[in-house]
C-alpha cells in the first residue's frame, strides 16, 4: 500500500485536489505497478501562518 503525503499552502479548490490525487495515483500505478485501489494520497493544507521560508512567513508577505 503506497502512501503519498502532500503538504501545501491552503487555498486549492476541491477540483484541484481531486486532479492532484488522480495524477499522484496514476504516477504510482505507471511507475511501480501499484493498483490504484491500493494507493493512498493524504493532503495536508497548511495555513499561511504555518509556512515559512528564508525566515519569512507566507502570512507576512512571502509568496510562492
Amino acid at each position: 500500500m503506497p502512501y503519498a503525503v502532500i503538504y501545501m499552502k491552503a487555498g486549492r479548490s476541491e477540483s484541484q485536489k481531486r486532479d492532484l490525487v488522480k495524477a499522484v495515483t496514476d504516477a504510482f500505478t505507471s511507475t511501480i505497478g501499484a493498483p490504484a485501489q491500493a494507493v493512498h494520497v493524504l493532503i495536508n493544507d497548511l495555513p499561511e501562518e504555518n509556512i515559512g521560508h528564508g525566515g519569512i512567513l507566507f502570512k507576512d508577505g512571502l509568496r510562492k
